[in-house]
Formats: structure tokens, C-alpha cells, sequence
């Protein structure tokens, strides 16, 4: 007899029931959890002022700032009476040292709640960010006086007194950080906690309570209790043990332990009983162990300097945005000569010196490093630490090594104000931020200071033998760059500088190599270290040509012209003058330039292919497509096939010809509105296209044929022709543009109920995003901004965005935890053909220069296109094209962020839309 299965229906959570569960799991302080909750039910959340607090505040639990920001602005332009939303929007810009906006705003939560104590200690917070002590404490006693056992005002006048050098007052409201959860471990029942009592003869347990900077910082008690008769016994991290010296009367281990001790303490309670003062810090380093342990090769012959970089702290860290910093901040020290970058950063920012291309520059032991003990042997063989406020300052002071901290504007209580040195550690320098995020200056002065030391040592000679064999290796290496071969190329120049520090020849062509990869930070650190070596043309060419690259005009003109002024003229380095000039907006200087190198060497076909290209952007359409087709000559210009021959105009009447795809999906949808130009001379059409256009252009009646690209055709072809030389031949023929600007893509009336569903009717704007063009697209770098810089467009209530990115990047909503600010139409756009329904369904787009673009301005579709500071030749100048009458060219300069540029075309295109709606 056959058992029946009961049917089953499933379980589906209501949008009240989430949004409940998500209150509570960040009660709970699960804000993991609380996002995910309301991750699944977004509709509910979007159009909600208190859902959207909830939203943000478990954001900014979770460190994703940017997200964080756009709940909370759009709770507030929700609800402008919203007290909650100005306190979460002012904890988050206290986190990013933006303390002049967050004391704006809480003051005006103030205004709209008085005597919240959330609120006026907050308030207190950015108060001593801004340095406004008086202001400050007395919010935060308001605070403490109104909520008598909550913590944080207290924490918050520790902060204060510390940071003034009054440490008795710190003290006192620094106990109070043990009322909060989990920040100080619990005693186990029956202990004893040391209040002070004489420890002759008596056992204590010292434990750490926070970080492992300050467990390292405050190991520094352990040895004074045993002077004073102690049996003490430190529980410690297990990867700090290495480092930390036993003696007769010092015990570290790292637990668990069952024996019984006459007191316990943490170390930092210790400090506290002591009655510390900045007077009285026992300082005698090292008072930490190195032990015995092989981890560095020797250094390059002719080095000066071993320097040990670090620059990145925990993400949990609580401050970490404001400490830690970016890594290529640092590959300009490499400019010094003699001095050698070995690299102590361990956890995921290790990783940042692979994905600046940086390894062959400088050493990286990070795997090695398992512990402690491990980064103590590595700092001990080198001359000086510079590093981030984390815990390998710490260590490095700790064992008496020089050491340079990096401190934010607004620091930890540790290292006070002002001076540039500090009693916890002898041997410690402070390099201080002026102004909150400005690091630029700190590395300027670092670099300064690294000079000086660098120039009072001796240069170190360098044995010929050393010498000859780097020149073999470089020798080797040119040959295999010559074949563009970059990876054993590197690996020979990378072999070379680990043998000898400062080889001119090694850095220069080191740095060709990395800006081939296009990896300009570390390039540029690369031609530094050649040019301070040997000033001769070849390195400073490479160096401003480097400039140029990474957008820093007008220092590379600046070398450029120097280089000029004192050398013979050569095509090469007047046109380099010119790209320079060109990307300063120098249109006609770029032109006499170009013209110039011509005159000196009439095959130089990267000028002529720049000079098309600056004809083009300004409109002079004959000249410019007189030389485009010269980009079959480049290096990097792909084969031509030899089905037949190319169509350079002949009468194509009765011909057939087959069109195919050259470039980026963007210039194949704009060179399609050329077909019809063939139709109208009377060619039959072959259209060869990749695979994810194949649906879209089969509705395009100017193709008698379609096949995928590589195919062949399924009837004979007289000639054959590239999409884009297409827009030459037009023009000879007498049109400039057969559609004038207007729509010549349709989308699938087919795919309208997917695009419904997907994209539903609502009150407001729904407004496509797009902030990346292909990855593997080798100018992508100047025209993609970050998701980031969309999410301020996600503030605006009248608006919902939607993701049409596609690749790697879209996991950007993923990591930024943004799904509910912006939905993802990632897993529907599988072609072109359903991205145009879905660009049919939404208002409009909001992107950076990508195929979209094209697509939304063949449908006729309004866009805003932001554009970088060296846009694409096709967009002309001013912010309108004549290819896309739909399209709006919005110009960001060289010194404007993204974001900036971004809003301002958000805010256009939502302005125009609703005055467009008002009007109909």
C-alpha cells in the first residue's frame, strides 16, 4: 500500500514579519543578519523613512559606508523631520572623519529632539573630531547625566582627556568601556580582579581585552609586577607567543587553563591602577623577543635602506576608514635610490601589491609570515618600519626598532596631540595627518624625511662581477620585451634588482614593461627610481609619458617640454607632447604636434592614428576618416581575413559584401546605421555579428543575411569590409550620418512582459545605472567609475535604480551589500535583444561610456552619458552628439570625482524627466 505524501505549501514571510525580524537581530547586534532580512523585501523598504534608518544603521554595522549613506539620505528625504536618520547620517560621517557635516546635522537632530543622549553624544563625538574639547565634554556630560549607565559618553570624555594629556581623568571614564558587551573578557566565577593590592608573593593573570597592538603595547606590564614579587602568568593570542620572553617569575601562554590565581587583571586595568601619567610610562625596549628565524634573503648590493612598509589595519577595526591608507601611497618612495620597500602587510590587503602589479618592485615575505614571531625576524633585519596605526607599530616599538606611525587627523587615545613623538615607545616617530583624509601631504613629508636619512649613508659599492651579471640579465630581458614577451621580461628585470639596488637600465625598462600592463602607479615608481639614478631622456620620457597615463597633465608636460627645449627633435617624443596636449584639451596643440612628428617621420602611425582621432572629435569628418584606417598598421591591430577583398568604394550595385565586427560591441552598434547606405547603392548585405547581438540585429531590415561572427556566409561575397571603416566610406558617398541622429534599433515587443515584470510601473522614476564598460577594454581604466558613486542617485525618493552591469563588476551590489538601494537586472540581460526591452521599460539611463550607451541611443532612449576626462572621440565636444539626438554628454573634468559628475547628471536627467511628465 503506497504511503501518501501530505502536499506541502511553501512558507513565505510577510514585509512586516522581515522588517520585525530585522529590528531584532540588530538589537542583537547581528547587523549580517538584519540586512539579509531586509534584502527580501525591498519594496517595503524603499518608500519607508523608518525601514531605511533600520536599513542603514545595519549597514554601517557592517562597515558598507557608502550604502549606509544612500538609506539614510533617502530616509531623510523621506522624512526631513527624522531625528533618527540625521543621528545615523552623523554616526556615519563621525566614522568618516567628516566631523564639520555631522555636527551640522546632529545639531539639527538636536533641534528636533532635545536630551536624546544618542544624539548629543554623537554630537560630543564630532565635537573633539573638529578639536572643540569644551564643546565636546560638555555635550558628553549632558549625555552621561541623562542616561546614567550607558557607556559611550564616558568613552567619549576618556577619548577627550586622553587625547589633552590629562590620563587620571581619562582613566576614570575609560573603566566604563566594561559595560559594554564582550569588550572586556569575564572573570571566572570566584576570581579575584586586582584593584591594587600588593602583589609580594601573590599569583596574577594579565589578559588582553582589545587588539593585539594593545596587548603588544601593554605587555609591557608584565615584567614590572614581577619586580614588584608577582607570580605572573600573561594569557596571550597564540601567534603573539613567539614574542613574548618568559622569565623566573613570567609566565606567557595561550591557555585554556584550569589552575587558580590569586588575582586576574587586564593588562590595560593595569596601566589604570598604576595611576599612569605621559610622566611616568615605563618605556625600557625592547621589552619584546626576536627569535632566531630565517625569513629575508639578503638585500640588493649598493642598498642604503631596508625599509618595512604596512598599510592596512583590520577592517573590523572601528576607525580602520580613517587609518588605514592606499597602498600605491607608497611606491613613490621607491623614487629614492638605495632604498629597499619590504612589505610586512599580512591578510587580505596583502593582496593589494599584486593588484597594483608592484611584486617585481619590492619584497614580499607575507606568506611567510605566520605569526608574530615571524614579522619580529623580518623587522629585526631591517633599518626602519613605516606603518599605519596597527599592531605592527606596535611590535616594532616594542622591540626598539625605528618605527614611523601614520596617524589620522583624529587619532586613538594613545598618541595624543601635536608632537611628533610619543612615551610609549623611544623609538617611535609620528607622522601626522593636518587635515581629516589628507594623506598626500603625510607622504610628502615621509618622503622628505626617507631622503635625508637615505643621503646620510654612504653609498655602498657593488662588486663588478654583481654589476656584470645584472647587464646579462638586462640584456636578456630587452629581448624578450623587444618580442613582447612581458612575463619573462619582468622576471629577468625582477632578478636583476634583487642582485643590485640601483641599476638605471633595470628600473627604466622594468617600468616599460609595467606600463604595457598598464599598471601606471607602479610604473611610475619604477621610472622614478630611474631617473633619480640617471636623469638621462630615455627614463624621463618614460616618466611623463606615465604622467600622462595616469591623468597628471600637467606635470608631464612640464618634463615633456624640458625634454624638448634641451634634446633633438625626434617623432616619437613630440608625439608623446602631443597626446599630452590632446588630453589637456589643447586640440590644436595636439594637431601641430601631430603634423610635427609627421614631418619628422611620415610612418609613425601612432600620430596619424591620433591625429584621426582629434579631427574626428572636432568634426572635421573628411580629415579624420581620411586616416582612420591607418589602425591596421598598429602593434596591437588585428588580422584582417582574405574571403575577399576589401570594398574601398567601388560601386557596390549588385555586389554583396560582407560587414564584420572589428572593435567593441558600442562601435559595432554604431557603425550598424551605415548598412543602410549599402542598401541604398544596391548591395546585398552580409552582416557578421557576435553572438550577443545576433537577436537585436535580425530586425534590422538593412541586412539581407546574418550569420555569427566567424561563420560563413551562406552566400558568395564580392567584398568584404569592417564595421567602422564604414562611416569613411558613407561619407565619400555623400552622407555623413543616414539617420541623423535619430532611432534605428527597436526592441522585441515579444520580451514586454519580461521587461514589465522585471521593472514595475511605481509613482516615481525608474532610472538605469551602468558604471563600467568591458574589463578587458584597455582604455576602460579612464571611463569607469565605481557603484559608489552611483549610490548618492539612490538618496533621491522619487527614484528607483536599477543595474543593467554586466561582468565581474556587478558583483559590486553583492560586496557594497546595495540590493535593496539598486536591483539587479544582471541575470536577465543574457543578450542585447532583452537589455533593449529592459532599456525600452525604464525612464532613463544614468552611466558611464559603454556599449549601453549606444544601444539606448540607437532605440532612441534618453541617457545620460558621463564621460571621463579623455572621452572617446565619437562624443565630440559639448554635451550633445550628433549621432544620439536621446543622448546627453555630461563632462567630467580632470579634477572632479566621478561622484560629482554623476549627480549632476542624475539630477539633470531626474529634473528633466519630471518637467517632461508635468508637461504631458
Amino acid at each position: 500500500m503506497s504511503r501518501r505524501i501530505p502536499r506541502t505549501t511553501p512558507f513565505i514571510r510577510r514585509p512586516d514579519d522581515l522588517i520585525a525580524a530585522a529590528r531584532a537581530l540588530l538589537r542583537d547586534r547581528k547587523p549580517e543578519q538584519a540586512v539579509t532580512a531586509l534584502e527580501q523585501s525591498p519594496s517595503a523598504v524603499l518608500n519607508s523613512a523608518p525601514e531605511l534608518t533600520l536599513l542603514g544603521e545595519a549597514l554601517l554595522g557592517l562597515g558598507c559606508l557608502e550604502s549606509a549613506e544612500a538609506a539614510l539620505g533617502r530616509a531623510l528625504a523621506l522624512d526631513p523631520t527624522s531625528a533618527a536618520a540625521r543621528l545615523g547620517l552623523g554616526r556615519l560621517w563621525v566614522r568618516n572623519s567628516r566631523f564639520a557635516d555631522a555636527a551640522a546635522i546632529l545639531a539639527e537632530a538636536d533641534q528636533l529632539q532635545p536630551d536624546s543622549p544618542d544624539i548629543l553624544t554623537t554630537l560630543g563625538q564630532a565635537m573633539l573630531g573638529l578639536r572643540r574639547f569644551d564643546d565636546g565634554e560638555a555635550l558628553l556630560h549632558r549625555s552621561a547625566a541623562l542616561r546614567r549607565n550607558d557607556p559611550w559618553p564616558h568613552l567619549g570624555l576618556a577619548l577627550a582627556n586622553f587625547l589633552k594629556g590629562d590620563w587620571r581623568t581619562a582613566f576614570a571614564h575609560y573603566r566604563w568601556r566594561r559595560a559594554l558587551p564582550g569588550a572586556v573578557p569575564t572573570p571566572r566565577p570566584g576570581d579575584r580582579v586586582w584593584a591594587g593590592e600588593s602583589l609580594f608573593g601573590a599569583s596574577i593573570l594579565l589578559f588582553g581585552e582589545q587588539g593585539k597592538g594593545d596587548v603588544i603595547q601593554f605587555l609591557r606590564f608584565a615584567p614590572i609586577l614581577a619586580q614588584h614579587g608577582a607570580e605572573v602568568s600573561v594569557l596571550c593570542p597564540p601567534d603573539l607567543l613567539p614574542v613574548v620572553p618568559a622569565s623566573a617569575n613570567v609566565t606567557p601562554f595561550s591557555g585554556p587553563t584550569r589552575r587558580r590565581f590569586d588575582y586576574v587583571a587586564s593588562l590595560l586595568d593595569v596601566a589604570d591602577i598604576l595611576g599612569l601619567v605621559p610622566e611616568t610610562v615605563p618605556a625600557p625596549v625592547p621589552y619584546l623577543a626576536v627569535p632566531k628565524r630565517s625569513i629575508l634573503p639578503p638585500p640588493p648590493a649598493g642598498t642604503r635602506l631596508r625599509v618595512a612598509i604596512c598599510w592596512a589595519g583590520s577592517t573590523l577595526h572601528s576607525n580602520d576608514a580613517a587609518r588605514s591608507v592606499p597602498f600605491e601611497l607608497f611606491l613613490p618612495l621607491l623614487g629614492i635610490p638605495g632604498l629597499e620597500l619590504v612589505s610586512v602587510q599580512v591578510g587580505p590587503r596583502a593582496a593589494d601589491i599584486a593588484a597594483a602589479g608592484a611584486e617585481p618592485l619590492l619584497l614580499d615575505p607575507s606568506s611567510r609570515l605566520a605569526d608574530f614571531g615571524d614579522t619580529a625576524a623580518v623587522l629585526a633585519g631591517l633599518d626602519l618600519v613605516i606603518s599605519v596605526d596597527t599592531s605592527v607599530a606596535h611590535l616594532a616599538g616594542a622591540l626598539g626598532r625605528p618605527v614611523w606611525t601614520l596617524l589620522p587627523y583624529h587619532p586613538d587615545w594613545r598618541w595624543g596631540l601635536g608632537t611628533d613623538k610619543t612615551p610609549w615607545y623611544p623609538t617611535m616617530r609620528l607622522f601626522r595627518q593636518k587635515k581629516p583624509g589628507a594623506w598626500e601631504p603625510v607622504f610628502a613629508e615621509i618622503r622628505a624625511a626617507l631622503e635625508r636619512l637615505a643621503a646620510s649613508i654612504p653609498p655602498r659599492p657593488v662588486p663588478e662581477i654583481v654589476l656584470a651579471e645584472a647587464d646579462r640579465l638586462n640584456t636578456l630581458a630587452l629581448k624578450e620585451l623587444k618580442a613582447d614577451r612581458l612575463d619573462p621580461a619582468c622576471q629577468l628585470l625582477r632578478q636583476g634588482l634583487r642582485s643590485v639596488a640601483d641599476m638605471s637600465r633595470l628600473w627604466n625598462n622594468l617600468g616599460v614593461v609595467l606600463r604595457k600592463r598598464r599598471q601606471f602607479p607602479a610604473a611610475e615608481a619604477a621610472f622614478l627610481r630611474a631617473t633619480a639614478i640617471d636623469p638621462t631622456p630615455g627614463p624621463v620620457g618614460n616618466l611623463a609619458n606615465t604622467l600622462t597615463d595616469l591623468g597628471r597633465m600637467d606635470e608631464a608636460r612640464r618634463l615633456q617640454e624640458k625634454l624638448l627645449a634641451v634634446c633633438p627633435p625626434e617623432s616619437s617624443s613630440i608625439y608623446n607632447y602631443g597626446i599630452t596636449l590632446k588630453n589637456q584639451g589643447d586640440a590644436e596643440g595636439a594637431l601641430r604636434a601631430f603634423d610635427h612628428a609627421l614631418a619628422l617621420d611620415p610612418h609613425n602611425c601612432d600620430a596619424r592614428w591620433d591625429r584621426s582621432h582629434e579631427l574626428l572629435r572636432l568634426g572635421r569628418w573628411r580629415e579624420g576618416w581620411a586616416d582612420y584606417d591607418i589602425r591596421w598598421s598598429l602593434p596591437d591591430a588585428g588580422a584582417l581575413g582574405d574571403l575577399a577583398p576589401m570594398w574601398t568604394g567601388e560601386n557596390p550595385a549588385g555586389r554583396t559584401i560582407l560587414v564584420i565586427p572589428e572593435q567593441g560591441f558600442g562601435d559595432t552598434l554604431f557603425a550598424l546605421r551605415f548598412l543602410s547606405v549599402l542598401k541604398r547603392l544596391g548591395a546585398t548585405v552580409v552582416v557578421q555579428a557576435q553572438p550577443e547581438l545576433l537577436r537585436l540585429f535580425s530586425r534590422v531590415t538593412s541586412i539581407d543575411h546574418l550569420v555569427p561572427r566567424g561563420c560563413p556566409s551562406p552566400v558568395p561575397v564580392d567584398f568584404q569590409i569592417t564595421f567602422m571603416s564604414l562611416p569613411g566610406l558613407a561619407l565619400a558617398a555623400g552622407t555623413h550620418d543616414p539617420v541623423e541622429g535619430r532611432s534605428y534599433l527597436t526592441a522585441d515587443p515579444a520580451l514586454k512582459p519580461i521587461a514589465a515584470a522585471a521593472i514595475p510601473p511605481g509613482p516615481g522614476l525608474n532610472i538605469g545605472i551602468v558604471w563600467s564598460g568591458s574589463l578587458t577594454f584597455r582604455g576602460n581604466a579612464y571611463r569607469r567609475a565605481e557603484l559608489a558613486d552611483f549610490l548618492p542617485l539612490a538618496q533621491d525618493p522619487r527614484v528607483r535604480l536599477f543595474s543593467l552591469q554586466k561582468g565581474p563588476l556587478a558583483e559590486d551590489l553583492s560586496r557594497l551589500r546595495a540590493a535593496t538601494l539598486v536591483t539587479s537586472l544582471d541575470a536577465l540581460t543574457t543578450d542585447f535583444d532583452v537589455t533593449a526591452a529592459l532599456l525600452q521599460r525604464l525612464d532613463a539611463i544614468v552611466m558611464t561610456d559603454s556599449s549601453v550607451v549606444h544601444l539606448a541611443g540607437a532605440l532612441g532612449r534618453p541617457v545620460w552619458a558621463v564621460l571621463g576626462d579623455r572621452p572617446y572621440w565619437l562624443w565630440g565636444q559639448g554635451d550633445r552628439t550628433p549621432w544620439y539626438e536621446s543622448v546627453r554628454l555630461v563632462r567630467r573634468s580632470a579634477s572632479e570625482s566621478w561622484q560629482s559628475a554623476i549627480s549632476r547628471a542624475g539630477q539633470d536627467a531626474i529634473d528633466t524627466l519630471l518637467r517632461d511628465k508635468a508637461q504631458r
